[in-house]
């Protein structure tokens, strides 16, 4: 079941070139920022479930990325 919040996509495909361009530092502080923009889906959520989330989608495009060889 997908829970994003409207937007979300834009925000996805965001941290998805982010990976691609192997901009960790980059990627961590828009997932950092985009956590601080969604505080009520946090709060619905919990906080780790949110983490969870994040880190199964971060897990995701590593797993694409490595499937491309890239």
């Amino acid at each position: 079941m997908n829970r994003s919040a409207p937007g979300a996509p834009d925000k996805i495909a965001h941290a998805r070139e982010l990976c691609d361009k192997v901009s960790w530092v980059e990627a961590l502080m828009f997932a950092q920022g985009w956590r601080a923009d969604e505080q009520a889906a946090a709060k619905a959520l919990g906080r780790a479930e949110l983490v969870r989330q994040v880190s199964l989608t971060l897990a995701s495009i590593q797993e694409d990325k490595f499937r491309r060889g890239g």
